[in-house]
């Protein structure tokens, strides 16, 4: 018989104390567990602590921790990416996977008297998420908690899910996730009593898609989906959370610190435990294991039927996308306006560097707003602050704006199509063209559609920079009563306002094309907010024939009655243009906002901004 050095243990361990607080727990049932272990060569040595875990989590049923041993050590050799390079100070990747995503035991008892494990996304970029760094990590925790606390009644754990995006979705594998569903099922020596999910995002859908097709029914009832913690609450006090999460237990980075501290104080173990707790196949009677033969051959996942479709459309998209493309340089703004001038630059640069409540701009931002403002320095400093201001207090138009992971959004994309034309006019001005392609009007939201419109036009404006002019385009085609009915006179205000005051463009044109009668009711509602520089340039437009005066009709889609090309063809490719620069949209959202705190005087609301919501109640629209 081989003779095999005992696994070690982190901490101190007493076998009177666990068979004090287990009656069940008899000292011939370890013996027994321990002869069996023996017996079986390929097995490491496990500790009586872990002998008794095993046991524990399976009510003392002898069979059943058996399976559980070899489900354990047999995994957790055979998946290296989970329990390979557990060395706390040594990988790079594990001290970022620390910073990314925090996992520990919370202080006290569920309702039920189950322990408590928590875990959150810290660091929010999905470019920082590894799938399987970050579950190396979270069971790095959960060994140290299990050795810790020996036997207990059970365990609930609860994750907060605020923070996950459909980036961090797409950097999970199928493979992957069959591992670690595998591996909390079969092999995790601990009761589970529960699993929720709190303030879920809609992305948690599709996460859950991806797992269910390898849980069993058993886990399947244990997980709760929780979109507030009102129905948390049924399990736990909620003094028992995070400060952050609503709770009193401290920050989450003070508990943050306090494990990665207890994990590399650790790190000798974990070197031992790597070393003495895998099995060796080469002594394993009968058939050796290896990972093809416990989760199947790597790839054979790729049409798992996941049920995207039907949550994001029709089509599957790039996960991991980044920016597609850089800006517009600011040495070439100066090589295309000879109005731009450096002094003028520098002047708007210092000014700029005086507020401190707006966000860093930089300087082909800055040509934007000079531009737009025909080289004048007192309107550009105002439309600055209007926008960045306006940006930060209408979250309905500018925030939330991940073009894969808004449900919202998603839905807009399908119900209407936003496009900056290719073709400019004869003039060099640019032309926005929206429409609906979905004519329903229960899917139409006027916020969500406005979100998208600006989002099609902040990118355009990043990449492509200054231009003589742009002209708006809305063709109303199929549009009825049953639309007009979902937009709002606020909504209205909040945007018009940014047109009109915050918007670093030159608008030469707002048109309406294919009008009906119901028209007569948006612009009843559209022209309390508009000054009259901006009625000036409206225009209504029955037929082609007045369209053709103002820009070539040719550059329209062909369903339009230009030769563009297909309307569903060029709104594709809009869509996918904003899928290819989601992480400029996720950045922009973080990092470009108005900080009020910081305001000379006293700070702006949105109220100050458009007054009080709901004061349009009685608006006279006939």
């Amino acid at each position: 018989m081989v003779n095999k050095k005992m696994i070690p243990l982190p901490y101190p361990f007493s076998l009177e104390e666990e068979l004090k607080k287990n009656s069940e727990l008899k000292m011939s049932d370890i013996e027994m567990l321990r002869e069996w272990c023996d017996k079986q060569q390929h097995l490491p040595k496990p500790s009586n602590l872990h002998l008794i875990l095993f046991l524990h989590s399976n009510y003392y049923s002898m069979e059943a921790a058996k399976n559980t041993i070899e489900n354990f050590f047999t995994i957790r050799s055979h998946v290296p990416e989970f329990f390979d390079n557990r060395d706390p100070l040594g990988s790079k990747e594990l001290r970022q996977a620390f910073n990314v995503v925090f996992s520990s035991e919370l202080p006290g008892l569920s309702k039920h008297g189950y322990k408590i494990l928590f875990g959150r996304l810290m660091d929010t970029n999905p470019s920082h998420y590894s799938f399987e760094d970050s579950n190396k990590n979270i069971f790095m925790g959960c060994d140290l908690i299990g050795l810790k606390n020996g036997t207990c009644d059970g365990y609930i754990f609860i994750a907060d899910t605020s923070n996950v995006t459909l980036g961090h979705v797409g950097r999970i594998n199928p493979m992957g996730m069959k591992k670690l569903v595998m591996y909390v099922q079969e092999a995790i020596p601990v009761r589970i009593k529960g699993i929720h999910f709190i303030n879920t995002p809609s992305v948690m859908d599709v996460i859950l898609n991806m797992a269910k097709p390898f849980m069993k029914k058993e886990l399947w009832n244990m997980i709760h989906l929780h979109s507030s913690l009102k129905t948390l609450e049924e399990y736990i006090s909620l003094d028992l959370l995070p400060n952050e999460i609503g709770g009193k237990a401290g920050s989450l980075a003070d508990m943050q610190e306090a494990r990665i501290n207890e994990i590399d104080s650790k790190r000798e173990w974990f070197l031992e435990e790597m070393k003495y707790g895998k099995v060796d196949e080469s002594l394993r009677i009968g058939k050796s294991n290896i990972a093809n033969d416990l989760f199947g051959v790597e790839g054979t996942f790729k049409k798992l039927d996941i049920d995207l479709h039907t949550f994001f459309g029709n089509k599957i998209y790039s996960w991991n996308s980044n920016m597609a493309s850089q800006g517009i340089k600011y040495e070439d703004e100066l090589k295309n306006n000879p109005d731009l001038k450096e002094e003028d630059m520098q002047m708007l640069r210092d000014w700029y560097k005086k507020q401190p409540h707006l966000p860093k701009i930089t300087d082909s931002e800055l040509v934007l707003f000079l531009h737009s403002n025909y080289y004048r320095m007192e309107p550009t400093k105002t439309t600055i602050d209007a926008y960045y201001t306006v940006r930060s207090h209408v979250p309905e138009f500018f925030s939330n704006r991940d073009p894969l992971g808004t449900k919202e959004l998603r839905k807009s994309f399908q119900t209407i199509s936003i496009q900056v034309l290719e073709t400019k006019t004869p003039e060099g001005y640019a032309v926005l063209y929206g429409r609906l392609i979905d004519t329903d009007p229960s899917n139409y939201v006027y916020n969500d559609a406005m979100k998208f419109l600006s989002m099609v036009l902040d990118l355009w404006l990043y990449k492509e920079g200054t231009t003589q002019g742009h002209i708006i385009l809305f063709d109303m085609k199929n549009v009825v009563f049953g639309h007009a009915a979902r937009l709002n006179p606020m909504g209205l205000k909040k945007y018009l306002f940014y047109l009109q005051e915050a918007l670093p463009v030159r608008l030469k044109g707002f048109h309406f094309m294919n009008i009906t009668s119901v028209m007569d009711v948006i612009l009843n509602m559209m022209k309390p907010f508009m000054k009259k520089e901006l009625l000036d340039m409206l225009h209504t437009h029955t037929t082609l024939d007045t369209v053709a005066k103002f820009l070539p009709v040719d550059i329209l889609p062909n369903e339009a009655g230009g030769k563009a090309g297909p309307l569903m063809q060029l709104h594709e490719k809009s869509v996918k243009m904003l899928e290819d620069n989601r992480d400029w949209f996720l950045e922009e959202e973080q990092t470009r906002r108005v900080n009020e705190s910081l305001r000379a005087g006293k700070g702006k609301t949105a109220t100050d901004l458009f007054g009080v919501e709901g004061t349009f109640k009685k608006l006279d629209i006939d």
